[in-house]
């Protein structure tokens, strides 16, 4: 199946679009990470880090050659052999769910919990 090149455009836009956004949000979140006083701050500052990857994976509509060329998936090459987007069973909704379980999982990254002096000490003593 050859491109439509104005639907591989639209794809292209949108997905820069995701990569821009993911780039403006990191970027702060690391210029923050760079002043950051306490490893708690940059624990909870990492933690959004991973939060944006997720929130900016370019898994939507907009993101789709197929959401972009088709209005039904009934229409849709990919459906048939992913099943339709919107679908339970569709290899979509398991990437989507999959993201879901990644980000409550980051709930677990940094609980804000304190770390102690002495630890830090002993490991930069380790490491350097």
């Amino acid at each position: 199946m050859k491109a439509d090149p104005k639907i591989r455009r639209m794809t292209a836009d949108a997905i820069r679009h995701h990569l821009q956004g993911l780039y403006d949000n990191v970027t702060k979140l690391v210029e923050k990470l760079e002043s950051a006083e306490t490893v708690e701050c940059i624990m909870d500052l990492k933690k959004e880090i991973l939060r944006r990857w997720i929130e900016f994976f370019p898994l939507s509509e907009a993101t789709c050659y197929f959401c972009n060329l088709h209005d039904l998936c009934e229409t849709c090459e990919y459906a048939e052999h992913h099943g339709c987007c919107v679908s339970e069973n569709s290899d979509y909704a398991a990437i989507s769910s999959a993201l879901e379980k990644l980000m409550d999982a980051l709930d677990n990254y940094y609980k804000g919990e304190q770390y102690d002096e002495e630890a830090e000490g002993q490991n930069a003593e380790t490491t350097a």
